[in-house]
């Protein structure tokens, strides 16, 4: 009979601490960076997933470019880019067993009849990375693939909720004249007698060109996922004459685009 008041207190100070305890209440996804084991209830919109990140080395041919670097093309014509803007879209990550990753990040018209990931981005040539956005993903991956320009449903379709920033928007996009869009913009100096300026908007394709980085990369649990690409601003510029007509050199723009970026 004498434990009974010592039982009975016991079971009081279980109950008076069980209710002053505090349901802690954080991030619960093994794949974010600030995944908490010790929470209690999972969080609403507090979770925070790596990055994809590619990283862009610039050459000019087999020296490192510069922005202020003045280049010579195969013409033997002197210049120097001072502006130069691409699209790149639709980024996918593949790991050995085939499962495709996506960015988590999506982007919809006003009715919802059109969702597509919110991966596009306008890489400009001082820029060191291009980040499309955030992944569910570690371990090991086999290759990244993404497109230069944007497709059909991206170009036409009008999206609904972005950002000021957001390189869909009318006022942000790369434009070929005063209504399409660009799938790249150029300014070059050209030194010839006269130093003198050009401007130059190659018009999005009616399909996207396609590159595959297949290179094996590791990541840990909670670390930003690194491809590499680099960029040759001398095999851009091959055998366009910069002092030829706007489409002329438009057109050797585009052919020059898959020697441009270079993905091995």
């Amino acid at each position: 009979m004498s434990k009974s008041p010592l039982l009975l207190f016991t079971c009081l100070s279980i109950l008076i601490m069980a209710g002053c305890y505090t349901r802690k209440e954080a991030c619960l996804d093994g794949f974010a960076t600030n995944f908490d084991v010790s929470a209690d209830d999972p969080c609403d919109g507090c979770c925070i997933f790596p990055s994809l990140v590619l990283q862009v080395i610039k050459k000019a041919g087999d020296s490192n470019f510069v922005v202020t670097d003045t280049l010579v093309n195969s013409l033997g014509q002197k210049f120097r880019i001072t502006d130069l803007r691409f699209y790149f879209s639709d980024f996918t990550l593949f790991q050995a067993n085939g499962t495709q990753i996506k960015t988590l990040e999506f982007i919809s018209n006003s009715d919802n009849s059109v969702s597509v990931h919110d991966d596009m981005k306008i890489w400009r040539w001082v820029d060191e990375t291009i980040t499309p956005g955030s992944v569910k993903a570690y371990g090991s991956l086999d290759s990244l693939t993404f497109q230069l320009g944007l497709n059909t449903t991206l170009s036409k379709t009008t999206f609904s909720g972005l950002p000021s920033t957001h390189v869909l928007l009318s006022e942000n996009k790369l434009k070929y004249g005063t209504i399409n869009t660009a799938i790249m913009t150029l300014r070059c100096v050209r030194y010839q007698t006269i130093t003198d300026t050009i401007n130059i908007s190659v018009l999005n394709p009616t399909e996207t060109i396609s590159y595959k980085i297949e290179k094996k990369v590791t990541s840990q649990k909670g670390e930003n996922i690194n491809y590499e690409i680099k960029v040759d601003y001398l095999s851009l510029m091959k055998d366009v004459n910069i002092y030829s007509t706007t489409g002329e050199i438009e057109s050797h723009l585009m052919q020059n685009l898959n020697s441009f970026i270079i993905v091995k």
